[in-house]
């Protein structure tokens, strides 16, 4: 049996570089990071096309022409993220940033350092909290590195449309992401030279789980079984009469108002049996009855390194939960699904790598 003719997933290679301007590939190497733990990972370039009917038509039933549309490009990612928090070099954890915001602080030469997304203390626009209005545009190079036949795609001017990230009881963490793009290209040959780290992706042994709200104190509690959230950038695409030839690519895109929603798994305790139906009910604490108002609560996902003082934190603000839903299994323990929103988000990146960020990276209006 041989494999000639064929091409395999285990032959791909996958590399990330953030544009230092939209739609344009960097052309040096060593500006490309090859991801450690993509686990699944495909594309779509639609060329829109258009069959029309008309005056002049010789096929009977048969349309008469086709055209060509707007070009849409469009990609999904699925991946864990090594645990390169403790390396002065490792970079899998500096592509979270792309989803959340263009912007992130200053880190100060120690190690480890932080890297706080988005900037909040800079001048417009990296003067909130709420974060900017701009994510980060990256190219991905993604082929086949087969010996002699070599098949490569680059996909250019790349935003994470919406970004899901899941935590689940002994399982890895997982990150899901839909993407646009606006154009790709093919080649014979892959550009980056980037290698693949060597550590083990992150999982659910070093997650920990901090709710405050109402009269809950800002501790890491037990009992969750499952967390993840989803941040829904809802980006549109721009075609603004810049081009100047008939090259049917977007020319970029906007951020519309973005959506954070989520669910929370936890096992129902009796030290703590009315506590989330207090929250949804009201903001007052120990409410048994719901009335007109709502709290609003902060949730912490802290995803720790197996070295200490090194891990990425979510913090999601201004959290609240309408609905409390109770399925009852009868041959288990009582667990229950609860349903959120959030305003904002923010992130953390601590690691020993503060001054060896991927180029274009390290993004500040201070």
């Amino acid at each position: 049996m041989s494999d000639t003719g064929f091409y395999f997933g285990w032959e791909t290679q996958l590399r990330w570089s953030i544009e230092s301007a939209y739609g344009t590939a960097s052309t040096t190497a060593g500006e490309y990071y090859q991801q450690t733990w993509i686990r699944s990972f495909g594309w779509n370039l639609n060329e829109n096309i258009e069959k029309i009917y008309g005056p002049g038509g010789s096929y009977r039933r048969g349309h008469t022409n086709e055209v060509k549309g707007v070009k849409t490009l469009t990609a999904s990612m699925e991946f864990w993220v090594a645990d390169d928090l403790a390396s002065t070099d490792g970079t899998d954890m500096f592509l979270l940033k792309l989803p959340i915001d263009k912007y992130n602080t200053e880190v100060a030469g120690t190690s480890p350092g932080t890297w706080a997304i988005p900037e909040s203390g800079g001048t417009y626009p990296g003067d909130s909290v709420y974060g900017s209005y701009s994510l980060l545009p990256f190219s991905l190079e993604f082929g086949w590195n087969k010996s002699g036949d070599i098949r490569v795609r680059t996909l250019t001017g790349c935003y994470v449309n919406s970004q899901t990230f899941t935590a689940a009881k002994n399982e890895k963490c997982v990150w899901t992401w839909d993407i646009v793009g606006k154009d790709i290209d093919n080649s014979t040959g892959f550009l980056g030279t980037g290698t693949q780290s060597t550590n083990k992706p992150l999982d659910w042994s070093g997650v920990q789980i901090t709710w405050t709200g109402e009269d809950d104190s800002a501790t890491a509690h037990s009992g969750c079984t499952n967390v993840e959230f989803t941040v829904n950038n809802n980006l549109e695409m721009i075609n603004d009469l810049t081009s100047t030839s008939q090259n049917r690519e977007v020319s970029d895109y906007l951020a519309q108002g973005r959506e954070i929603t989520g669910s929370m798994t936890w096992y129902k305790k009796t030290t703590a049996g009315q506590k989330w139906f207090e929250i949804v009910a009201s903001a007052t604490a120990s409410k048994t009855t719901p009335d007109n108002t709502i709290q609003l609560g902060r949730l912490d996902i802290k995803i720790s390194s197996s070295t200490a003082d090194r891990y990425i934190l979510y913090e999601l603000y201004d959290i609240t939960m309408g609905e409390l839903p109770e399925d009852i299994n009868f041959e288990k323990t009582t667990e229950i699904t609860i349903p959120f929103s959030s305003r904002y988000i923010a992130m953390d990146i601590v690691t020993d790598n503060y001054d060896g960020e991927p180029t274009n990276f390290d993004q500040k209006v201070s």
